[in-house]
């Protein structure tokens, strides 16, 4: 008997730490389905790296453009977890921030995941700066195939973009 005891409180110990978790993911994703701005930028002082992922992802995704600041402060943290800054670009992206560009072209030649290369490059196929066109012609030759066609992808939309004379 003495020897369940200790499981039974790694277990318990376990439950109510993914219930913590699973609690602060629902609260952040309830605030960006409510736009509520004010909640989602101040879930990024948030010391889980997960739960600010989730609060730059919402932010992008609710439109909340006076959180630009903020964000560009995440993605330029280099001691930041590298999901962090690249949710933290793509909202920035999603927010049409033309001047996250060199960001995200930084941020792309450190990565190393095809997830995050991917993500980036797909950020940069919304904003179609020169600098952001100079990062998708050097990502069509990513080994990763996601990659490279996302980079195609937004070539290709930053082509008509131009050609249209209009924003991307």
């Amino acid at each position: 008997m003495r020897r369940a005891s200790p499981l039974l409180f790694l277990a318990a110990l376990t439950v109510s730490v993914l219930w913590a978790c699973s609690v602060g993911v629902v609260e952040v994703q309830q605030a960006a389905d409510a736009r509520d701005c004010g909640l989602l930028e101040a879930q990024l002082g948030r010391k889980e790296p997960w739960l600010v992922e989730e609060a730059a992802s919402g932010l992008g995704m609710a439109g909340c453009g006076e959180a630009a600041g903020a964000l560009t402060s995440l993605m330029s943290d280099g001691d930041r977890d590298e999901r962090v800054r690249v949710a933290a670009g793509v909202a920035l992206s999603r927010l049409g921030r033309l001047e996250a560009a060199p960001l995200l072209v930084e941020e792309l030649s450190r990565a190393s995941h095809p997830e995050a290369r991917y993500a980036l490059v797909t950020a940069l196929g919304r904003l179609c700066t020169r600098e952001a066109v100079g990062a998708l012609e050097g990502a069509v030759a990513d080994g990763d195939i996601y990659v490279s066609r996302a980079a195609r992808k937004g070539l290709a939309r930053c082509a008509a973009a131009m050609a249209g004379g209009g924003a991307p």
